[in-house]
């Protein structure tokens, strides 16, 4: 499987629809109810009491979501060489970790805070000069801030933010 990820790329867009169809085929023949009563998530209230009676419409912005954000994690690597060729691994094991669980395939606070941890981790990446500004730190800060409107435990990305801030002064 790893060759086929160096090698074809049109094998790796079939690779990842045929993950998305296996996992995902069933929620649209009998959609998940999206989950409720996550305590303080302000910013997923609004979300829940729109969506909340349209089941199937969820589990399309769902799969929606966790394809562009499988997407964005696979450009992000891509543009900081990360990644020596271009390959769609990246977006492969995303999709199908956030795919797995039977009660993730509706639209759920952690779906939602991962657009603004993606965005906070890309702030986070260094370019070629290793240089991480005050700047970076607050707007990725700010992110994951954000991000815990959505869902709470997000708070727990803050401390390894700082640490790597740390670390990187220190060079």
């Amino acid at each position: 499987m790893i060759k086929l990820f160096k090698l074809n790329g049109i094998g790796q867009l079939f690779l990842i629809l045929g993950a998305v169809v296996l996992l995902w085929g069933k929620v649209f023949i009998s959609p998940i109810e999206m989950p409720s009563g996550f305590g303080y998530a302000p910013l997923y209230d609004p979300i829940y009491s729109l969506f909340s009676n349209h089941c199937r419409i969820a589990s399309a912005l769902a799969l929606l979501l966790v394809l562009l954000e499988g997407a964005w994690i696979n450009s992000i690597f891509y543009s900081h060489k990360m990644l020596t060729q271009n390959t769609l691994m990246p977006m492969f094991l995303f999709v199908v970790a956030m795919s797995f669980s039977p009660s993730s395939r509706t639209l759920t606070p952690l779906l939602l805070a991962n657009i603004a941890i993606i965005a906070g981790m890309r702030q986070m990446m260094v370019q070629e000069n290793l240089n991480i500004t005050l700047d970076n730190l607050f707007n990725a800060a700010l992110l994951i801030s954000i991000a815990t409107m959505f869902y709470l435990p997000s708070v727990a990305f803050i401390a390894p933010l700082i640490i790597t801030f740390s670390i990187h002064k220190l060079y």
